[in-house]
Parts: C-alpha cells; sequence; structure tokens
C-alpha cells in the first residue's frame, strides 16, 4: 500500500466516523424527555444494584456454610 492509499484510506475513515457521529447526534436530539430520565436513572441506580450484588456474593457463603437460607433478594 502506498502512501496516497494509505492516506484515502484514512479519509475514508475520517468521513465514515464523522458520518456515525452525525447520526449518533441527530438521534440523541430526538431522544424524549423519557428516554433521558431513563438514563439518569439507570445511571443513578446502577452503584446501588453493583454494590448489593457484592454483597450478596459475601454473604451467600457465609449463609450455605452456617446451614442458613440466602438474604432476601440475592440471586440463586
Amino acid at each position: 500500500m502506498s502512501r496516497v492509499d494509505g492516506q484515502a484510506a484514512a479519509d475514508d475513515a475520517r468521513r465514515g466516523l464523522r458520518a456515525w457521529v452525525r447520526g449518533a447526534a441527530r438521534s440523541v436530539r430526538r431522544a424524549g424527555p423519557y428516554a433521558v430520565l431513563a438514563v439518569l436513572a439507570a445511571s443513578a441506580i446502577a452503584p446501588v444494584a453493583a454494590a448489593l450484588e457484592s454483597v450478596c456474593r459475601i454473604l451467600v457463603p457465609a449463609e450455605a456454610a452456617a446451614g442458613r437460607e440466602k438474604p432476601a433478594g440475592c440471586p440463586d
């Protein structure tokens, strides 16, 4: 591949990336308030859900070793 061909390929890649960014920006602008609210809620809840999952991973083996049931809300 010559330098000219490499430059043409790089230009094609830049054009494709710009087109993708424009398309993504259009879809974000069209997102309604409920979609924005859903993204914000999910980003707020995710750390809490991750913390609860890690607590369940710690407690479940200890509960099983003691012969007791799993704490409520822990997955199977």
